[in-house]
């Protein structure tokens, strides 16, 4: 395995919980910013619903972790907000 490769897997589901917080919010961010840039406002509807969906892994990842880091302590505030806003995204992805 490769260093690169190696250090990639340390970052990946339960090993850094953080990590995946991160990257699934900054995934939701990147795709309410494309679509409010992309689409007119009577086509978002559609598209956001292909984009939660192709999201949807990545919302039940960091809910999961989230949850994870719940089960040793409190969550921050900000941790609240993206727990709130991952399930909305989620919720609205079905």
């Amino acid at each position: 395995m490769s260093h690169r490769a190696s250090k990639e897997s340390r970052y990946d589901g339960r090993s850094c919980p953080e990590r995946t917080i991160e990257v699934t919010d900054k995934l939701l961010r990147e795709m309410v910013g494309c679509l409010s840039r992309q689409y007119p406002t009577h086509a978002v509807g559609e598209a956001a619903s292909d984009s939660l969906r192709d999201l949807r892994p990545h919302l039940e990842d960091g809910l999961s972790a989230l949850a994870d880091i719940e089960r040793i302590r409190e969550l921050t505030d900000q941790e609240c907000s993206r727990q709130r806003a991952f399930r909305i995204a989620l919720i609205s992805s079905m």
